[in-house]
């Protein structure tokens, strides 16, 4: 990563890719809250790691998904791609690998479970902007309110807790299904043992037998 670019710092860190570098005490605030670490700091062993990784590309219409996702529930986040973009093609395609999995997760829930897409889609967003926000604050503790960050950490609690009683819903529904089951089950326990008994035992007699060939009449031979 090149760290001249001050906005692929905040990026990287938000998407968890990388290291975030402590800013110095004599270095100017640059645009967006965002500083960078100075060129002489030593590389990070995670930001190391992620230099040497193999990057599997998305194609392009997975990545135009993405982009459009990002830019429809976190627009921050969809401009610094877009920077990211035309500074550090690897690391571009690094985020978007990152994110590709949990667009396509999230678009297959929108078509199974409407209800519950809507509610993973703010935790996604909170989560977002939470990991956005720790990242300015580690980089300039003063660029970030505390007002802010709260707001965001108080949806993330409201969204899971709104997924927690979801699955309750959906847990209490199965169990109502097995409780109905289990209840018709017993009522006809009797009544399902009888038609399965008279069922085999009527199998039984229907099955053919096959008749028994009689033994070959000895030939007699001649009278001595």
């Amino acid at each position: 990563m090149n760290s001249r670019f001050p906005i692929l710092s905040a990026l990287i860190a938000a998407l968890g890719l990388s290291f975030v570098a402590p800013v110095q005490a004599d270095e100017p605030v640059l645009p967006n809250s965002v500083a960078t670490a100075p060129e002489s700091a030593p590389p990070k062993p995670a930001e190391h790691r992620n230099t040497k990784r193999k990057v599997k590309e998305v194609t392009p219409e997975q990545e135009q998904r993405i982009l459009a996702f990002v830019g429809t529930h976190h627009p921050e986040l969809s401009t610094l791609l877009q920077r990211l973009r035309d500074k550090d093609s690897q690391q571009y395609q690094i985020a978007l690998q990152d994110l590709r999995g949990t667009v396509e997760r999230l678009t297959r829930l929108q078509q199974k479970n409407p209800k519950r897409y809507e509610v993973e889609v703010e935790n996604w967003k909170a989560q977002s902007h939470i990991r956005l926000l720790r990242a300015r604050r580690a980089l300039q503790p003063d660029g970030v309110s505390e007002t802010e960050l709260r707001s965001w950490l108080e949806k993330e609690v409201d969204s899971r807790l709104q997924l927690l009683k979801l699955n309750r819903t959906e847990q209490a529904a199965r169990l109502a299904q097995l409780d109905e089951q289990i209840r018709l089950t017993e009522e006809n326990r009797n009544k399902d043992v009888d038609q399965e008994l008279k069922r085999a035992m009527k199998k039984t007699r229907a099955r053919p037998t096959s008749p028994r060939s009689k033994p070959a009449a000895r030939r007699k031979g001649p009278t001595p």
